[in-house]
């Protein structure tokens, strides 16, 4: 008579121990056989069909693997095969892999076995380099764990810290009387990138969409990762009043808190879309919605792409396909040079004109300018009007947008300013009125700060000493107060960059990027006839809006995108700093 039940988990334990001691011994030994024989390894799908990629993949593929050609399964532990040694391989390349696209572990698992195999790693005889879905589990919570304390390491001081964000709408739990309500309500977030680098820091939920609110939530954000700000120089975002409102936007409100000037990098890219847009309400009609215009070319633009085209007039444009590699642009921006080169020809192939196009959307100009280009050319009699926006397009929208992307650096900022302006010129004096006021709204670049780092590294010798001299000016008269950043109004008729403003009348301040240089560093700009650059800090926040997607899309897995976006993020666009004329 027994006094207790029996023990089912223990005999379990037992039993399985059981089977495997017997399955060793057992187990046909063939000492004859080569160490290096080839696996053949091939999996088939669910369907019996075979696998097209590894989302086809199932365990069962992985256990029949292991079984049949490695004599061992995969889930009874203590069956490893020919060599006891545990498995102490490092895989960080592949976890990295892993992390980066987002392939499940057990997928993953029989692919690294497969090339174990390939490499004659695993043999018959020697499995010890076998690996599981547990083995690099483990292996991805160490690595990673790893890459996060390096890369917070790392972060402990930074240089320029650019940022955008965005607002979407979140599901938030409201506690009343004792019972809870889902209700959703659109939320800002903010993205931080770390520049010259373009590396993710991370992104904060302010309270409110003000300025304060959101300066307040970067400033937490930055005692939380304990990142130290002496040696931060630059700002960068985009030129609504919130960011870059002279008293109480965010770089503002920055610089008050740091009780110190930093450096204004405004994306350009958006300064470059403005003058278009506000041509396009002046000759077509208001926008009606985020994604509708209401006047008749704007209208068309939805489904321009459908038309066939015919004869049309060509419109030139300094453009041509050695301006800039293709390779390296969104197909948005290739669309655009083609196009723009196809109006400039009086020739468009149908290649071209069955391309399919982005959609209309207000945050997306560089669309409208293309969908404007693809109606044109299918147009038969053309209204004065859509003739003006392409005219526009054709020499100052595309050229200025891959001049931007060309020269990409702050250092770049107030010549890419300048050329705006010049190129702008041909305009008539009623749509002048219209361009110009937004040109100077928004020519951040053409602040002195701004003008006197493009100076420093300008080819001719004359405008280096003239930045000197200016600069160390500057520096005797350097006031205790940060200085308000306001832009001096605009000389349209300039024939150069270094021209654009009135010094004898304008608040000249040292740029804060110069701030660290002594007084023997400033010297030789004069003195030396070699150039100045300053570190490859972008006038544009391209890459900040990247992250800003990649949060969008996938904000449940930030882990996964801070390591696959910030190490493996396409590499920015590094194109040597041209001779001006």
């Amino acid at each position: 008579m027994s006094i207790g039940g029996i023990d089912a988990s223990v005999t379990k334990i037992l039993k399985k121990r059981a089977e495997r001691s017997r399955s060793r011994r057992t187990t046909p030994k063939t000492p004859d056989e080569p160490e290096d024989q080839q696996l053949d390894v091939s999996f088939s799908s669910r369907n019996g069909n075979g696998g097209n990629g590894y989302g086809d993949s199932t365990d069962s593929d992985f256990n029949g693997f292991a079984k049949k050609f490695l004599n061992f399964d995969p889930n009874k532990p203590g069956t490893s095969g020919g060599s006891s040694e545990r498995n102490r391989m490092q895989l960080p390349n592949v976890i990295e892999a892993i992390a980066r696209t987002g392939m499940p572990i057990r997928q993953a698992a029989v692919i690294v076995n497969a090339t174990m195999a390939d490499t004659n790693q695993i043999t018959t005889h020697d499995r010890s380099k076998t690996v599981d879905r547990h083995y690099l589990k483990r292996q991805k919570k160490k690595i990673l764990a790893q890459v996060k304390k390096k890369e917070e390491e790392s972060m402990r001081s930074i240089e320029g810290l650019y940022f955008d964000g965005w607002k979407d709408e979140t599901v938030n739990l409201k506690v009343q009387g004792g019972k809870s309500y889902q209700i959703k309500s659109l939320v800002e977030h903010l993205v931080l990138v770390e520049e010259p680098d373009s590396r993710y820091l991370g992104f904060v939920t302010p309270k409110s969409g003000t300025a304060i609110s959101i300066k307040n939530a970067i400033m937490n954000f930055i005692a939380l990762k304990k990142i130290d700000l002496p040696m931060l120089k630059i700002v960068g975002s985009d030129g609504t009043n919130v960011n870059a409102g002279p008293k109480g936007g965010i770089i503002r409100l920055l610089e008050k808190e740091l009780n110190r000037p930093l450096q204004w990098a405004i994306c350009q890219l958006h300064n470059n879309e403005l003058p278009l847009r506000h041509l396009i309400e002046h000759l077509d009609g208001k926008t009606t919605s985020p994604y509708a215009f209401s006047g008749p070319i704007g209208t068309n633009l939805k489904e321009c792409h459908k038309f066939e085209v015919i004869y049309f007039e060509p419109i030139e444009t300094t453009l041509t396909h050695q301006t800039v590699d293709v390779k390296l642009f969104s197909t948005d921006q290739k669309y655009l040079l083609k196009m723009s080169i196809a109006v400039s020809e009086g020739f468009c192939s149908e290649d071209v004109a069955k391309k399919t196009l982005g959609k209309v959307c207000h945050a997306r100009w560089l669309t409208a300018a293309c969908r404007i280009l693809r109606l044109y050319v299918a147009t038969e009699y053309p209204s004065d009007e859509l003739v003006q926006l392409v005219t526009f397009i054709q020499k100052v929208y595309a050229p200025m947008w891959f001049q931007i992307k060309v020269n990409h650096s702050v250092q770049d900022g107030a010549y890419n300013l300048w050329k705006t302006i010049h190129l702008s010129r041909y305009l008539s004096e009623n749509l002048k009125a219209i361009v110009d006021p937004v040109i100077q709204h928004d020519g951040f670049y053409g602040h002195p700060e701004n003008i006197l780092i493009t100076m420093v590294g300008d080819e001719r010798e004359e405008i280096r000493q003239e930045a000197w001299v200016r600069i160390v000016e500057a520096r005797a008269h350097k006031s205790e107060i940060p200085r308000s950043f306001h832009v001096s109004k605009f000389n349209f008729e300039a024939n150069d960059y270094s021209s654009l403003i009135n010094w004898n009348t304008t608040n000249v301040t040292e740029p804060p990027v110069l701030l660290s240089l002594t007084d023997a560093q400033l010297k030789k700009l004069k003195d030396d006839s070699c150039t100045f650059v300053i570190k490859n800090f972008p006038c544009h926040t391209q890459a900040v809006e990247r992250y800003v997607t990649k949060s969008h899309l996938r904000p449940q897995r930030p882990k996964l995108m801070k390591i696959g976006t910030s190490r493996y993020l396409l590499k920015r666009f590094k194109a040597g700093r041209k001779c001006r004329s």
